[in-house]
C-alpha cells in the first residue's frame, strides 16, 4: 500500500495516509454503483431473454452487494 499511495513513511496513523485511504473509500462508492448497476442489468437481461426466474436472484444480489459496499465504506470513513 505504501507504493500504491506514494507515501514515503510507514506511519499508518499519519494524516497523509488517512486522507489517502478516505479518498480511496470515497471513490469506491462510485465503483460500487457502477459494478452493481452492471450486474443488475446483466441479470435482468438474462432473465428477460431466457425467461428463467432464478436470474432475478442475481438482480437482488447485485443490489445487496451495493448496499453492503456502502455500509462498509461508511464504516471505513
Amino acid at each position: 500500500m505504501i507504493d500504491f499511495f506514494g507515501l514515503t513513511d510507514y506511519d499508518f496513523d499519519s494524516e497523509q495516509f488517512i486522507d489517502k485511504m478516505d479518498q480511496g473509500n470515497r471513490l469506491d462508492f462510485a465503483f460500487a454503483f457502477i459494478y452493481s448497476t452492471f450486474f443488475f442489468f446483466f441479470f435482468k437481461r438474462l432473465a428477460e431473454e431466457s425467461e428463467q426466474k432464478w436470474y432475478k436472484a442475481g438482480m437482488l444480489l447485485a443490489l445487496l452487494a451495493f448496499v453492503g459496499d456502502v455500509f462498509e465504506n461508511v464504516q471505513l470513513l
